[in-house]
């Protein structure tokens, strides 16, 4: 039943990659003892190339060499190549202030993940069982953990830290204890990790302590927990394929700026807001590590914040609401045009000619434009300019008459940010704001008599470049 368990997961990824090496990490203790058994078995019916890889992390003296030394001899015997290889994993703890448990655990994968690199198609395999996948779950719930988490590992992955490096755990539907006697039957002499009995580290805790004590409240916890991680990984596949689909198609993404339209994120169920925020911010900052109280503080912010609030993530990263859009963007972005041309300071337009008012903005006047473009009546000798808006400015596309009202009031009507109002570039005749354009394109006075003698009418439009 073992041989056959392992041999069908192999077997199924050698479906998808029918020229992969299995590299398979052995430390020489019980579960990668029976793993190694039981590839030098399964070899000549998979006939697929087998590389044994074993590291002593050099934190334990001789004991951890005599460990290595005795993987290499029976790899070796049973005519598979070794990779073995001495690491300091103290200088990398130092190194990257890292605990001794943890430092471990990256320099384990970093290896592994160069080992599979260095042969053709590798495939890192290791002997996760069951009970690995039930301590794993309770650190995850010790640590505050959400779906993924509680998902815990899975059969086909990827090596931690290198997802380009596929991981298998073929035993992970076994026991630790239905291992220990594949090795018993089969005469194997494992070695002894002293270190694994060391309650000082935090899986060993959970191991020696905690475990036995869910043991005697039920003694089938570990198969509960292993049904839990399966219970979680299938719902999670559910949430993950919907915000696939359904919600990261509506985000647009603009460098290190992405949004998402604000009525539509608030129709959204809570688990799939705040798996976009996820999302989102790992396609824009990469592995960034974003704690669950700050998603939930965006996701509060994006349901009941007003218009130019912020939330902070991390290194930099934070959440902006505008009027009808929330923004997931980096802090050294200037704010988004959202289709609204700015411009800084004024500048005089000629009757026939066009004027770059921002860089890659020319706004083009013509006394004989191209037909279906705004104009506006000229009086001669009348001064035709753009500019920001100044205190007290009033305007009305429906009339010239003195009755505008005020343009601040304009702006907030069509939800105009307000850090944006300042550089929206007005077209101005002598004194009076007679065009101007908005987030929806040009609004421009629509003269309702017969133009003034000594007048002409001046077409204008914007070309944008890339």
């Amino acid at each position: 039943m073992i041989l056959q368990t392992v041999l069908n997961v192999l077997t199924h990824y050698k479906r998808l990659s029918p020229d992969v090496t299995y590299v398979v990490a052995v430390s020489g203790g019980v579960d990668s003892l029976a793993l190694l058994d039981i590839c030098i078995q399964i070899q000549p019916s998979l006939a697929v190339p087998f590389h044994i890889a074993t590291l002593d992390h050099g934190l334990r003296g001789q004991q951890g060499q005599q460990d290595a030394q005795y993987v290499v001899q029976v790899a070796q015997e049973a005519g598979l190549p070794v990779h073995h290889h001495t690491a300091d994993t103290a200088a990398y703890a130092n190194r990257h202030k890292l605990g001794t448990e943890l430092a471990a655990r990256q320099v384990r994968y970093n290896w592994l993940a160069d080992v599979a690199r260095s042969v053709t198609n590798g495939v890192v395999v290791t002997a996760h069982h069951a009970n690995d996948q039930a301590e794993t779950l309770l650190l995850h719930i010790i640590r505050g953990s959400g779906l993924r988490g509680l998902r815990g590992m899975q059969t086909i992955g990827s090596v931690p830290g290198h997802v380009d490096v596929p991981l298998l755990r073929p035993l992970l539907s076994l026991t630790r204890q239905q291992l220990a006697a594949y090795c018993q039957e089969r005469s194997l002499q494992p070695r002894h990790d002293a270190s694994n009995d060391d309650t000082h580290y935090r899986r060993n805790a959970i191991r020696h302590t905690l475990m036995p004590i869910l043991q005697d409240i039920n003694p089938n916890i570990t198969q509960a927990l292993n049904q839990l991680a399966d219970n979680v990984s299938v719902d999670l596949d559910l949430l993950d394929h919907l915000v696939e689909t359904d919600i990261l198609p509506r985000v647009r993404y603009d460098q290190k700026r992405a949004s998402v339209v604000l009525t539509l994120f608030r129709s959204w169920h809570p688990a799939l807001q705040r798996r976009m925020f996820i999302a989102v911010l790992t396609q824009l900052a990469g592995d960034t590590d974003i704690s669950h109280e700050r998603i939930l503080a965006a996701v509060d912010l994006a349901m009941t914040g007003q218009v130019g609030q912020m939330s902070e993530f991390s290194a930099g990263w934070r959440l902006r609401l505008g009027y009808d859009e929330l923004f997931i963007e980096h802090s050294d972005q200037s704010l988004p045009l959202a289709a609204v041309v700015q411009i800084t300071g004024e500048f005089d337009l000629p009757r026939d000619g066009h004027t770059e008012i921002a860089p890659g903005t020319i706004l083009h006047t013509s006394s004989q434009p191209p037909p279906d473009v705004p104009s506006v009546w000229v009086p001669d000798g009348a001064r035709l300019w753009v500019r920001t808006r100044q205190p007290g400015d009033r305007y009305s596309p429906q009339s010239t008459s003195d009755t505008r009202r005020k343009l601040k009031k304009w702006f907030i009507d069509r939800k105009i940010e307000k850090r944006v109002r300042d550089h929206i570039p007005l077209i101005c005749v002598d004194d009076k704001i007679v065009a101007l354009y908005s987030p929806k394109g040009w609004s421009y006075v629509e003269t309702r008599k017969a133009a003034a003698k000594n007048a002409t009418k001046i077409g204008f439009w914007l070309e944008l470049s890339s």
